[in-house]
């Protein structure tokens, strides 16, 4: 009888292969979630050597967003 539970998906670097694990990179495991269903990502250190520019575009704009004044909703009602 096939398993009703949802397949284990597995992030992989499409530059260097490794596999994300509650957020962190690291190198893959022999065996590790044989039935799994894989996706590819990129790891912030492929990220940083391939797209150089791309790291400082995201940089400028993580910036900007926190120097941003918050936008408050005007209708929003205090209780």
């Amino acid at each position: 009888m096939p398993s009703t539970l949802p397949p284990c998906w597995i992030e992989i670097c499409a530059g260097c292969g490794r596999t994300r694990h509650n957020g962190a990179w690291r190198d893959p495991e022999p065996g590790e979630c044989p039935d799994s269903v894989r996706t590819h990502d990129i790891c912030p250190d492929c990220i940083r050597t391939l797209y150089p520019g791309y790291v400082r575009v995201a940089e400028r704009l993580r910036r900007e967003a926190r120097s941003a004044p918050s936008v408050s909703n005007e209708n929003e009602q205090t209780p």
